[in-house]
């Protein structure tokens, strides 16, 4: 395992002895890991909702590469279809 030494800010350091005091980690270099890995996992899930962002534009590009897109000429009025189709659907299902 590699070492590093870091400098801490005091309000971080303070966070890391309050850590340590209440019992949930036993030393400074567990609650830095636990954080290390909670940032890892929320950067992981982030790169995996971007992938999948750009993979559907892609496939909205490629429908409408492939002639399947829908002419709106009044946006406005396409709109107010949409959202009275959605208040239909919140209707079905509370009832």
């Amino acid at each position: 395992m590699q070492t590093h030494t870091i400098e801490i800010p005091e309000l971080l350091q303070q966070y890391i002895d309050e850590r340590i005091a209440s019992g949930d980690y036993g030393d400074p270099e567990s609650v830095i890991v636990a954080s290390l890995l909670r940032d890892k996992a929320e950067a992981d899930a982030e790169a995996v909702k971007t992938e999948r962002f750009w993979a559907k534009i892609q496939s909205a590009v490629d429908s409408l590469d492939r002639g399947e897109g829908t002419v709106v000429d009044d946006l406005e009025a396409y709109f107010d279809e949409i959202l009275a189709e959605v208040e239909a659907d919140f209707a079905a299902k509370a009832a």
